[in-house]
């Protein structure tokens, strides 16, 4: 139940910050110019990119 509950507020958490950043904005990497997507887009997306990264990590290195 706590699980849900948990869960419930990371989803509600994450939908109102997408909800409030919704201006889009074009990032310049390496000289490169990216679409513009929303901020929200951006972020979350880094988000998802590291979490992935951990995953694969943790996966070659064992405790």
């Amino acid at each position: 139940m706590v699980r849900v509950v948990l869960l419930l507020l990371i989803v509600g958490g994450l939908v109102a910050f997408a909800i409030q950043n919704l201006t889009p904005i074009a990032l310049v990497v390496l000289g490169t110019r990216t679409l513009a997507l929303p901020l929200a887009v951006w972020v979350l997306g880094a988000l998802a990119a590291g979490a992935l990264t951990t995953l694969l990590l943790s996966g070659f290195m064992p405790l």
